[in-house]
């Protein structure tokens, strides 16, 4: 157990301990052969013991539908969409915090979500599939704290077989993820300023994958790129503030994987991985921010997480 001061108030850390339920039913009914219709209902419910002693117990309740046709021999459609809602027991406010903020993960919250999608099959060896879905959380009850947030997500991938032991792939998601956020610098129940921030997450992925070179030989690579930038808008909502605009948010993100497959008999496989991972990050909170930069407080002298990862590693894989 660990305690600190927080002006004249200790605290404690407590252990994490809860308890799920979870309840999933689902019917599908094929209204025609190349047409068909399912819905869902799902249930989660989670006690919390000593940890987020701020709600014993949230609830969520989600129904979902999904429609499909089988355009075309070829092309096949899908449409689906799913609300949930989520509350819980009362919500307890501890002491010392603002009585109108909100855990976003313990808050009352509405979902909605949709989405369509598109496979396409040209030829035995090309595969073609594309979807977009749209997301948005409503904390109903949250004047401060995560109020709103939205996700719209676009994906296209790519699959292409040129010879039979030989597959290739490509893909590519993006993320738009936007979030509103309230707080009161003046402790008070209502806002005096808002945020307003807007991530973009840009992913790109390639590989590929030979089997059978010289019967007992398979070998494979994977390529990822993401790259994401983080923009935040403010508002002061006390007449005649004013606010100091933030710097963007950037990351990149590369992954290479290599690796290749020995079957050294049938019922044992032996498996040796390259993989070389680069991030990056420019983070105006962190980035040359010392333990003393800001006068009167005591920071903890965070550097921007930038490194180079090699990794090799050997497995054995048995088959029973």
């Amino acid at each position: 157990m660990g305690r600190g001061p927080i002006g004249t108030q200790p605290v404690a850390n407590n252990p994490l301990s809860y308890k799920r339920y979870q309840a999933d039913l689902g019917a599908n009914y094929r209204i025609r052969s190349d047409m068909s219709l399912r819905g869902g209902y799902k249930y989660d419910r989670m006690s919390r013991d000593y940890q987020d002693e701020e709600r014993d117990r949230t609830e969520e309740n989600t129904l979902s539908a999904k429609w499909k046709l089988q355009a075309h021999a070829t092309v096949d459609l899908a449409l689906y969409a799913e609300a949930g809602r989520r509350d819980g027991s009362n919500y307890r406010v501890p002491e010392g915090e603002n009585p109108a903020l909100r855990k976003y993960y313990l808050a009352d919250r509405d979902r909605t979500r949709v989405g369509t999608s598109v496979d396409y099959l040209p030829s035995d060896t090309l595969s073609i599939a594309a979807g977009a879905a749209y997301s948005k959380d409503d904390y109903r009850n949250s004047d401060i704290g995560l109020t709103e947030a939205t996700q719209p997500t676009y994906t296209l991938e790519v699959s292409y077989r040129p010879r039979q032991n030989t597959t290739t792939y490509a893909s590519f998601t993006r993320e738009d993820i936007r979030s509103r956020q309230a707080g009161s610098e003046a402790g008070t129940s209502f806002p005096d300023w808002k945020a307003d921030f807007d991530d973009t997450v840009n992913t790109y992925g390639a590989g590929a994958k030979v089997t059978g070179v010289r019967a007992k030989w398979d070998v494979g690579a994977d390529l990822v790129y993401t790259d994401s930038s983080g923009d935040i808008d403010m508002k002061n909502l006390i007449p005649g503030g004013e606010v100091t605009p933030y710097p963007d948010l950037k990351t990149e993100l590369t992954s290479v994987k290599l690796w290749t497959l020995y079957h050294y008999r049938k019922d044992l496989a032996l498996r040796l991985t390259y993989w070389y991972e680069k991030y990056s990050a420019d983070n105006w909170a962190l980035d040359g921010v010392q333990e003393n930069s800001v006068p009167g407080l005591l920071l903890f002298g965070e550097d921007t997480e930038d490194y180079d990862v090699h990794a090799v590693s050997a497995s054995a894989l048995f088959q029973f």
